[in-house]
């Protein structure tokens, strides 16, 4: 409420983890100008290469930078970002929910607002790299689309992109991409222990070529988090 009221001039969090995200985009914008070393944020300096010992951003530095280069200041520019990508993420939820899943009109409204606009997101609104949900729902559409891909080319398609867009999580916010990772490894487990999963490893064994591409470009995209985080481990 606040925030709106003030007309944009306040700005959620605390004095340390939305500056940080705040510097660390503004670093991205100037990295792609040429006036940065990407992996040396200027706050650290004059120790070189840290950009890993922390969430690296890269989803909000995106519109960030595209709104920085209209010519907004850099407030409000991540308040946009955030903004919008939580109202990306609602629209993602229910398009996956209504056009992928068949629910019904009321359902699929009531399913995207409690994901775009759940408690513990809101309690953790400081933390501007949790807010950077919207990636989630793509990588469950493009999954789907997979499981139902008529062809190896299309299904290495939606796999390579819902592995990518899973790099691109994990390289924005750390804990949401590790959890998935997490929970998506155990779901597989307990799909596999109970019987369930063998469709999965039916998919597996009729496009082995698209589930190995899949998961060759997926790691592919990792290289760039690996190149910040490998370093300062």
């Amino acid at each position: 409420w606040a925030q709106f009221t003030s007309g944009f001039d306040t700005y959620l969090g605390n004095r340390s983890d939305s500056r940080f995200t705040l510097h660390t985009c503004e670093h991205w914008y100037q990295a792609f100008r040429g006036n940065a070393i990407v992996l040396s944020p200027g706050m650290f300096y004059p120790t070189p290469g840290v950009l890993g010992r922390s969430d690296v951003a890269l989803g909000l530095a995106l519109p960030y930078s595209c709104l920085r280069s209209l010519g907004l200041n850099i407030f409000l520019s991540l308040e946009l970002t955030v903004i919008a990508l939580t109202l990306v993420a609602y629209l993602l939820t229910y398009g996956l929910l209504r056009r992928m899943l068949g629910l019904s009109l009321p359902a699929a409204c009531f399913g995207a607002a409690f994901f775009a606009f759940n408690s513990p997101k809101l309690a953790l609104s400081y933390h501007c790299q949790l807010q950077f949900v919207a990636p989630l729902p793509i990588f469950f559409g493009c999954l789907i689309a997979a499981h139902g891909g008529t062809t190896g080319r299309r299904a290495f398609l939606w796999l390579s992109l819902a592995g990518l867009t899973l790099d691109l999580l994990v390289s924005t916010s750390f804990y949401l991409g590790w959890f998935c990772y997490f929970w998506c490894g155990l779901w597989l487990l307990l799909a596999l222990l109970s019987g369930h999963g063998r469709s999965l490893l039916a998919i597996a064994a009729r496009q082995p070529l698209a589930a190995l591409g899949g998961l060759l470009v997926t790691a592919l995209g990792l290289a760039p988090l690996c190149v910040a985080y490998l370093p300062v481990l």
